[in-house]
């Protein structure tokens, strides 16, 4: 029995729980499915399609039950404006209101919601509307007075000009004191600090890595004995000509990628794929350029269950033994066994920001303190940081990040990475297959010789 027949016989008091039915479309001339005979349920209208009035959507039998509700406020915007159930007009240009109370900026109240969004902006939050050239962007806890000027940046371009001062100017001011504010903070930045910038959200991924650097890119997928592990990427390609090897891990933009890529923590299946790739590498005769960003390998029961620590082991001799040359980068986490796997190669290069260590910092305040809360402290006596890691040999050269890292301007991070991979990789083509395993021995047996 469908929803209308339920509704005839006089029971729509039972389908509270459940969707209930809603009154027939009243212009079946713009409603495919109101033709059909079906009814109109559609949220927004379909391309080309014009919107159903709020009228012809309403549920009576909801409305009469529906609390007061509270007198609206004129300076706030509608957090469905562009739901075509409520609104008849066609949807505004701007965003819904953001976290923190950032509003979207539209028509008369643009400079009272530019307030009110310059406050979400002071708390590390930017809800961007759709004509604004910035996204979404996060701040970190020790950026917050960045976040204050950039702010003001955004509500002076939103602001209309009405000749007693001179937008563009005050602009340009602010911005000058933007960088001295970047440059004054990210040149005594700690190991602490260093850890936050690596796991930030925007820094570039392996995906973006592998789109701006590479051409003729050919996925290659599964470890051919169980299944395919989305947290590692690799495949075929030319990076500047040359035919290469490229494999990564990948943690993922968005909230729906990251769990599909598990945050980039890999299983067995991913190193075993990383295995194959660098097997067929050798067999081709082709370059590797691995890329790496993981918190770790994935410690859940499954993957212990069917050989983690194994698989990882094999991925690290496949790269010792590898006949071609190898570059890995490390661009924001290099965590324990599981970026080792990916990264034991000839030369290694590593980001500015970038941390490489043995556990986190939350680990290893856990264990020796017995309280994450001494995570800071952690950081500063792993020693993580790129400096650290070219002092101890275990890295070859440091990537430069633009001002603010690399989650500011990632095209020209990713150049600079790419500009990097390139010299390294040049000093290695002449090298035989003995030459280059030898090169590798010599280079991790010598870690740490010249540490103080």
């Amino acid at each position: 029995m469908d929803g209308r027949a339920r509704c005839d016989r006089g029971i729509r008091h039972l389908a509270i729980s459940v969707s209930l039915p809603r009154e027939p479309c009243l212009a079946p001339a713009v409603c495919g499915r109101a033709e059909t005979g079906r009814g109109c349920c559609r949220d927004r209208p379909a391309a080309g399609q014009p919107a159903c009035g709020p009228a012809q959507f309403r549920n009576t039998y909801a409305e009469s039950r529906r609390r007061p509700s509270w007198p609206a406020d004129a300076s706030r915007p509608c957090g469905y404006i562009d739901h075509a159930d409520l609104h008849q007009d066609p949807p505004r240009q701007a965003c819904r209101p953001g976290r923190g109370g950032a509003p979207a900026c539209e028509g008369e109240s643009r400079r009272l919601d530019c307030r009110r969004w310059l406050g979400a902006a002071a708390q590390g939050i930017f809800c961007c509307n759709q004509d604004r050239q910035a996204v979404m962007r996060h701040f970190l806890d020790f950026e917050k007075p960045i976040a204050a000027l950039e702010g003001k940046v955004e509500e002076l371009r939103h602001m209309s000009s009405d000749g007693s001062i001179n937008i563009a100017d005050e602009i340009g001011k602010l911005q000058t004191r933007i960088e001295r504010e970047l440059k004054t903070t990210y040149e005594k930045l700690g190991p602490w600090e260093k850890v936050q910038v690596a796991r930030h959200p925007d820094r570039p991924r392996v995906s973006t890595i592998i789109n701006q650097l590479f051409e003729d890119f050919t996925p290659l997928a599964g470890d051919r004995n169980y299944a395919e592990d989305y947290a590692v990427i690799g495949g075929m390609a030319r990076f500047r000509g040359q035919a290469v090897m490229v494999m990564g891990t990948e943690k993922g933009s968005t909230t729906e990628e990251r769990i599909k890529r598990n945050f980039g923590m890999a299983r067995p299946e991913g190193y075993r794929k990383a295995s194959r790739l660098m097997d067929l590498a050798g067999r081709f005769g082709l370059p590797i350029l691995s890329f790496v960003d993981t918190a770790g390998a994935y410690p859940g029961r499954g993957a212990e269950e069917r050989g983690q620590a194994e698989a990882i082991a094999s991925a690290i001799r496949s790269c010792l033994r590898l006949p071609t040359p190898m570059v890995a980068s490390i661009i924001g986490e290099g965590g324990s066994g599981g970026a080792i796997a990916l990264a034991a190669g000839n030369r290694v290069v590593m980001f500015e920001h970038a941390i490489y260590s043995v556990i986190s910092p939350e680990g290893c305040a856990s264990i020796l303190w017995r309280s994450g809360d001494h995570a800071k402290d952690a950081a500063e006596a792993l020693r993580i940081t790129s400096a650290h890691m070219k002092e101890l040999g275990v890295i070859d050269a440091i990537v430069p990040e633009p001002l603010g890292g690399a989650h500011r301007d990632q095209a020209t991070a990713i150049a600079s990475l790419g500009d990097t991979c390139f010299t390294q990789l040049q000093q290695m083509l002449s090298m035989d297959a003995v030459a280059l395993v030898e090169d590798r021995a010599q280079k991790y047996l010598a870690m740490g010789d010249g540490a103080a």
